[in-house]
């Protein structure tokens, strides 16, 4: 069994006591805690002083000074609108290990509803429409400088089956869009520009623009993305896309990014059409097509005859 020493704990204790009286014994400005307190204020008052010079001298105003200790992103995103009113196909998906995406006695509403799009993990086809409504949360303007979809994965895959619901136009919005190719090797917004349709580049090459955002305004990006080519065909075959928008932007004399998803933090998703319309589930024809306030359930077999009879193809 060990023993201690007789006066090893004395020994210890007085030791540390007389450490301890050092301590105390050690003026204040010896101290390194004092040290490190002077540095950091003298840090603070530079920077401070090198804030009010540039105030004094113009080179910021007092909005860009709030700016520059802001934290957080300095676009914040009121809304986020799926158009549908422009007119875009649906499709349900199938559910795993291939289910029927809509039971026999299910029929989509005669108004679709993003609720009801959600709830099913539905799909557009051949273009998909949005509408994200923004704002600064700077006291000086926010510049856009390029918008870009960053797809899930870095690739598309196969488009699915399931059930496809055809949703014709009924109107649509005044807004000039920005039009983004999914599936492009580069993909770049462009922007519409005349009335004849001609695209060219909008936040990049010999004509680029940004967008500004002010204080107390609100702009809306319209953006409609597509398969293939900008402003293709909704009939459009493709393959199947998930993806989320990057915003690039300049606040405070620095570039920032930010990510936009869709409404309950979902991937933007975007399929083309099968090249077989027999392989989908089942089809339900748009009542404004077949003139009835409701969907009409056809055969996908049968659809795809009417699609060869004629374009758009006739309600049976």
């Amino acid at each position: 069994m060990k023993r201690n020493l007789p006066g090893a704990g004395r020994g210890q204790a007085g030791s540390a006591h007389q450490a301890h009286q050092a301590d105390q014994a050690t003026p204040w400005r010896r101290q390194p805690l004092t040290w490190l307190l002077v540095i950091v204020m003298a840090v603070t008052a530079t920077y401070f002083q090198d804030t009010l010079r540039a105030v004094a001298d113009g080179w910021l105003t007092p909005g860009e000074v709030a700016d520059s200790v802001s934290a957080g992103d300095a676009i914040r995103i009121i809304d986020i609108h799926h158009d549908l009113d422009s007119g875009n196909d649906i499709l349900v998906p199938a559910r795993k290990g291939g289910g029927d995406a809509l039971s026999a006695s299910e029929t989509p509403p005669a108004s679709l509803s993003e609720e009801w799009l959600a709830e099913r993990g539905a799909i557009d086809v051949g273009t998909s429409r949005w509408e994200i409504t923004v704002e600064t949360r700077r006291n000086e303007a926010v510049e856009i400088v390029d918008v870009r979809p960053v797809m899930a994965g870095g690739r598309c895959g196969p488009a699915p089956t399931g059930a496809l619901v055809e949703n014709q136009a009924a109107g649509g919005t005044d807004k000039i869009p920005l039009y983004l190719v999914i599936d492009g090797p580069r993909p770049r917004p462009i922007f519409q520009r005349d009335e004849d349709g001609k695209l060219s580049p909008f936040f990049v090459g010999a004509r680029a623009q940004r967008l500004t955002l002010e204080k107390g305004r609100k702009e809306t990006l319209a953006i409609a993305a597509t398969i293939g080519r900008p402003g293709a065909s909704a009939s459009a075959r493709g393959p199947y896309c998930r993806w989320s928008v990057r915003v690039d932007y300049i606040a405070g004399g620095g570039r920032h990014q930010m990510s936009i998803t869709a409404p309950g933090n979902r991937l933007f998703a975007l399929t083309g059409m099968l090249p077989d319309a027999a392989r989908y589930q089942v089809v339900f024809m748009d009542g404004l097509n077949c003139h009835k306030p409701y969907y009409t359930r056809v055969p996908a077999s049968k659809y795809a005859k009417l699609l060869k009879a004629s374009s758009p193809p006739e309600c049976p």
